[in-house]
This record gives C-alpha cells, structure tokens and sequence, in this order.
C-alpha cells in the first residue's frame, strides 16, 4: 500500500497583476497557511518523497512544508505539474520511479481536484493550501494509472486545522 498527498499551493498573491501567473508569489495568507499545512503534517503523515509544480507558489509551498517536517530529501521541481491535468500528473508520477511510501504533489487546481475524483470517486473541493491523503492499492508507483481505485483517507485545509 502507498499514500499520495495531494496538496494546493497556498494562496497567492494578487498585487503584482502584471507579473506572469508562474511567478506569483505567496500572499501574507499564504505564507501563515503554508506554515500551519507543515507543522500539522509533522505530527500526521510525513511524506517520503515531495514533487512540485515549477510555479513560484508551488516551490514556495513546499519550501513550507519542508520547514515544518522532519523532510530531508530534494524536493524534486518539474515544470509539466504547472496546471497540469490528471493524466499528466499520473505520468509524473509514474516517470519518478521510485518505491517512496508516501509521495506528496503540491500543483493546482482544477487538476488535483480531476485527479482526486478520478482516483477515489469522490468529487470534493481541494481550496489553497488544502491537503487529500489517499491510499493506493499497489506495491509501486510505476502501476498507477487514472483507472487505479483508490480510498479517500481525509481532506484538511488550513482554516480546519487548530494553530
């Protein structure tokens, strides 16, 4: 059995309009939910391996993450997760190899919630900053596919987490 966390980026920020929708960054309330997202999972679940969008609130969000858990590894940064949809997600996936038990992917909306429902069967909303565990029924990451069932084990998101 594997998890997959499937977080949002945190929320960005909006006071630059003339800045190219990659290179937004974190809002003051991105930055203080990115933080909380990070030190809940601490003492929750502790991703093995993290894989992130190349958006600069993505990057930021895991760099979040990182600080708040005992995570030592790379993170490892690929522009195909920038608004990705769930298939090209699942290839992402499927082309990192590894055994990781728990494999987090920090992207954006609409394809990690696509990619959630497609996998579980359960449409829910994925809002900034927000984190789905799911628990997949394969030994390894290389047989994932959009068809795998798989169990929806929580969505969290900042605003239901106690600080």
């Amino acid at each position: 059995m594997l998890t997959l966390l499937l977080m949002r980026h945190a929320k960005s920020d909006w006071d630059e309009p003339e800045l190219p929708d990659h290179d937004r960054p974190l809002s003051r309330r991105g930055l203080g939910d990115g933080r909380r997202m990070g030190q809940w999972l601490s003492q929750a679940v502790l991703p093995t391996r993290i894989l992130s969008s190349s958006a600069h609130r993505a990057v930021a969000t895991a760099s979040l993450v990182v600080s708040g858990v005992s995570y030592t590894a790379d993170v490892l940064v690929t522009p195909r997760l920038y608004l990705a949809e769930p298939r090209v997600i699942v290839e992402e996936i499927v082309r990192l190899g590894e055994s990781s038990p728990t494999l987090m992917v920090i992207g954006h909306n609409p394809g990690l919630e696509d990619l959630l429902g497609r996998l579980t069967g359960v449409a829910t909303s994925l809002t900034t900053a927000a984190l789905a565990r799911i628990t997949v029924p394969l030994p390894q990451w290389g047989r994932l596919t959009l068809a795998t069932r798989c169990a929806l084990g929580g969505v969290w998101s900042p605003k239901a987490i106690v600080p």
